[in-house]
């Protein structure tokens, strides 16, 4: 997939973006990130928050990067929700966005430039890239609530080996997109309060995107912007992962979140 920039993307959109990455002994993966962020991101005002969350010894200086680059070293592993909302509460103060990114997240440009100009729409509270796998397939990041009948139709027709609908189409506003790269404006993501802590390792980015489409944001998934994933489906192979992710449907059903989503998608059907 090939995506051309759009000519919008060309007007400054100026703010220090503060990048979050948590490491779980992941260093040649994050090495091979910020490889990428130099080569493509360079004229970008950038500062990246590295989170050690086992212990690790990592394949360079951070010293020596071009951006300036904070380490945080866990003393104990923390979840998923918990490092990336400690690291947005260490954001400098000259940081405007804030970047929650994987570490085995790949680039082939500059992503930055046209994720900052749809967050200048104040209705926007998040913001993602298209999301495509190295052969260049789309991949389902950006999706509908994974609610218990869709996940019962999807894991059907994969059993069936039917092919699924996988993506939203690129520039449409879904209702939640992965967090295996998001952009939100630092004053957004710190009013929703960040990410729920009571999740450990999945849906957090599920409940995050409902909970801002509650207060009437919306989430946007931009066409001019790429980044490249190799989907690892770890759930899908590992029992204890697979544990993990029913654990955290689980809690989701019985939240107030899912609740009020479904009070106003019954109300959006009676009208």
């Amino acid at each position: 997939m090939s995506s051309k920039p759009d000519t919008r993307t060309s007007q400054p959109c100026d703010g220090r973006v503060a990048i979050s990455v948590v490491s779980h002994a992941q260093g040649h993966m994050l090495k091979l990130l910020i490889d990428d962020l130099e080569r493509y991101c360079r004229h970008e005002s950038l500062q990246l928050i590295v989170t050690l969350n086992v212990g690790e010894i990592l394949p360079f200086t951070p010293e020596s990067r071009l951006f300036p680059i904070r380490i945080i070293t866990n003393d104990a592993p923390k979840g998923f929700a918990s490092n990336h909302n400690a690291a947005s509460v260490l954001a400098s103060n000259h940081a405007r966005y804030i970047c929650i990114l994987n570490p085995d997240i790949r680039l082939s440009m500059n992503p930055f430039p046209a994720l900052k100009y749809v967050l200048q729409d104040k209705g926007v509270a998040l913001a993602a890239p298209a999301v495509v796998t190295p052969t260049g397939e789309l991949s389902d990041s950006a999706r509908r609530v994974p609610t218990p009948m869709r996940l019962l139709r999807r894991y059907a027709k994969r059993s069936a080996g039917r092919p699924e609908c996988l993506a939203y189409p690129s520039g449409t506003d879904p209702e939640w997109v992965a967090g295996m790269c998001m952009v939100a404006r630092l004053p957004t993501f710190r009013e929703l309060r960040g990410f729920d802590e009571r999740y450990r390792l999945y849906v957090e980015d599920v409940e995050l995107c409902l909970r801002a489409r509650h207060l009437g944001y919306r989430i946007a998934l931009v066409a001019e912007a790429e980044v490249i994933h190799p989907a690892q489906r770890d759930s899908h192979r590992r029992t204890g992962y697979m544990l993990r992710h029913i654990q955290s449907l689980a809690r989701f059903y019985f939240s107030r979140t899912y609740f009020q989503y479904l009070l106003r998608r019954n109300g959006r059907k009676r009208a």
